[in-house]
């Protein structure tokens, strides 16, 4: 993370790369937030420190004056959440640096959780208008990540809505993370280490089409799964849903249980990319980041 802060700082010094001064008048605008990382959770007697993995999208707003109001879906450790934000302040320095702090409530309730999350912020002043931040302070436990945001709309001009008409087309996907399950032999849960790629076609009904190509690596060994279903819904707020069901590669019965993933669609410059976060999964809890990108509007042959 070190890493990644300082060379964005050594790009934005760089003779003919420096930025115009920022303010919160033209970041303003609806963003798609999404994260990953680690969150160091204490024991209850705090004299243990467990380490869970997390990820989160949400859609912030983020007004003229800094006000921000938004939600976040986050998995922290196989367990879900659906969080709104409220009291929400972001600060953009001139230089492009800044905070956005807040305090969170469980969606649908009215009581405000204790404590307030606190992001350090750094804007990128380019179209698409990007914002990348870490957690320097959290509702609880110690937190170790990367934000992006990235605005699907400036202030004043909602965002188009999506439809599946215009969502369908070919895509490329990857993701990465960790799947909380019970490993061949083992008797308790253990955090095993997942990658994935694929390539196919979604109808404007939401069904798919896999391509050639694309696999699974779980745990270090290669693994091929088949899809005994899959499907995507999209509202018109630009989430939806992503589910599938997997065949057994050794017998080809599908396995027990469903793979469920929020979506998010995010479209900039005529581009279309979509983050999901997973909430439940065949073969354990997932915590993962995935993206889709659209390469076309037709079948990949």
């Amino acid at each position: 993370m070190c890493l990644r802060l300082l060379i964005v700082f050594v790009l934005l010094a760089l003779p003919g790369i420096g930025q115009a001064v920022c303010t919160m008048q033209n970041f303003a605008g609806t963003y798609a937030v999404t994260g990953e990382g680690t969150v160091l959770m204490p024991s209850t007697d705090g004299t243990q420190t467990t380490a869970a993995p997390a990820a989160i999208i949400g859609v912030e707003s983020l007004s003229n004056a800094g006000a921000v109001t938004g939600w976040w879906t986050a998995n922290i450790g196989g367990q879900v959440y659906d969080w709104e934000i409220v009291e929400g302040k972001a600060v953009l320095n001139p230089d492009c640096t800044g905070t956005v702090t807040g305090k969170v409530k469980i969606k649908g309730s009215d009581d405000v959780l204790p404590g307030e999350v606190t992001h350090t912020i750094i804007a990128i002043n380019r179209e698409p208008k990007l914002i990348s931040g870490i957690t320097t302070k959290s509702l609880s436990g110690y937190v170790i990540d990367s934000l992006t945001w990235t605005r699907i709309a400036p202030a004043g001009a909602p965002q188009p809505p999506c439809s599946m008409a215009e969502f369908s087309g070919s895509y490329i996907g990857t993701g990465e993370g960790t799947v909380l399950t019970t490993p061949p032999g083992a008797t308790d849960v253990a955090p095993v280490p997942m990658s994935w790629t694929f390539l196919g076609y979604v109808d404007p009904q939401g069904k798919w089409t896999l391509g050639k190509g694309g696999g699974w690596i779980a745990g270090g060994d290669p693994v091929t799964y088949g899809f005994a279903s899959i499907t995507t819904t999209v509202a018109a707020d630009c989430t939806g849903e992503f589910r599938f069901t997997l065949l057994d590669p050794a017998t080809n019965k599908t396995l027990p249980g469903e793979s469920i993933a929020k979506l998010l669609v995010i479209r900039t410059q005529g581009k279309t990319a979509v983050k999901l976060l997973y909430t439940q999964g065949v073969l354990g809890k997932p915590i993962t980041a995935e993206t889709w990108t659209k390469i076309g509007p037709l079948p990949v042959q």
